[in-house]
């Protein structure tokens, strides 16, 4: 195989690669939180910050009082604390942001054998 095909095989690949990083990239963009995995911790927030209920000598966490007794502000709650969270710090994204890097990494390594190549020519 000569130089000008080698560093035409290297051109394809660094471009096939490049192509998979932007729709990485188009995935990262549209990482989203689902609700139902977050309840827990929604909880834990609601119970943390309004501490228990007490009525008589019965004690009451607040998210089971909102839950039980208004569905829809309990969801709408937790859609507004998922709208406070940093996506960046969920595992799927940091996986896709690991791709990314891996993939720019081989595109780096690629690109270094081809300018060897060319200076060959």
């Amino acid at each position: 195989m000569s130089i000008e095909d080698k560093i035409e095989r290297l051109e394809e690949q660094i471009e096939e690669l490049e192509g998979e990083v932007k729709e990485l990239e188009k995935d990262l963009d549209n990482v989203e939180l689902d609700p139902d995995d977050y309840e827990d911790q929604y909880d834990e927030m609601l119970n943390e910050n309004y501490g228990p209920i007490n009525i008589g000598y019965l004690s009451f966490d607040p998210s089971q009082i909102l839950k039980e007794l208004d569905p829809l502000a309990y969801r709408t709650g937790i859609i507004d604390y998922l709208d406070s969270l940093d996506t960046s710090d969920t595992e799927e994204y940091q996986e896709i942001q690991s791709q990314i890097e891996d993939l720019n990494d081989k595109i780096s390594d690629l690109e270094t054998e081809k300018e060897e190549l060319e200076e060959e020519l």
